[in-house]
């Protein structure tokens, strides 16, 4: 199989792409993260289970993909 220039600018667009859906998921779950926090502070009853999702968003920021690949180099 032969791969020419258009197939590599093609995947390129791809990754790009995905990079971008990646950047505004990461967007979404921080502000997820922040409204979390937020209703903590006014319910406390809820704190417990608040935080333990707090802590689940913050490590799938810390460990995505994208952020283990640019440790790797």
């Amino acid at each position: 199989m032969i791969v020419t220039r258009a197939d590599l600018l093609e995947c390129q667009d791809t990754v790009e792409h995905l990079y971008a859906i990646v950047e505004n998921l990461k967007k979404d779950l921080m502000t997820a993260y922040y409204a979390i926090e937020h209703i903590a502070e006014l319910s406390p009853q809820y704190e417990y289970a608040l935080n333990t999702v707090k802590q689940s968003i913050h490590f799938n920021i810390q460990y995505s993909p994208q952020m283990i690949s640019m440790k790797e180099h």
